[in-house]
């Protein structure tokens, strides 16, 4: 009996150990600077910062997601991005406006003012049906950029 207890005893040491180092790894991996730069396939430097992120499921066990970041910029940074391919080379620039429907601000998306506008430039990465896809937004105007993805 004291040896299975000894067992149990370091079994649950292990289990908790994995535990936090799991939650460990998934902050590091899916914390929204280390996304965006994944995904949206831009550096970002120490002058930017995440403004806001809103992830949003929807459906039956919440398997479909929505997330939306968005990030504050100097002009230097803005200009550098727009001279490097978006969305890991899945995409190419483009001027304004979207012309996609996409999620707004109130659904936790990008501002509607930003969306129409053609001062800003856009990246869109989806599939034919527009059922998943990805799209950065950059508004030079107010050193701004939004990464969506649904």
């Amino acid at each position: 009996m004291p040896r299975l207890r000894k067992l149990l005893i370091i079994l649950g040491s292990i289990a908790g150990s994995l535990l936090v180092a799991g939650y460990a790894l998934h902050y590091f991996f899916w914390r929204d600077e280390v996304y965006f730069e994944r995904y949206a396939g831009l550096k970002l430097p120490s002058s930017a910062s995440i403004v806001s992120s809103v992830t949003r499921e929807y459906g039956l066990f919440g398997v479909d997601t929505t997330k939306c970041i968005q990030v504050a910029a100097d002009r230097e940074t803005i200009d550098n991005w727009l001279k490097q391919q978006p969305l890991r080379g899945k995409a190419q620039w483009q001027k304004g406006p979207v012309t996609i429907g996409v999620l707004t601000e109130e659904d936790g998306g990008i501002p509607e003012k930003v969306l129409y506008s053609s001062e800003i430039y856009c990246a869109l990465d989806t599939d034919k049906n527009l059922h998943r896809g990805q799209l950065l937004v950059l508004d030079p105007r107010a050193n701004q950029a939004w990464y969506f993805v649904w």
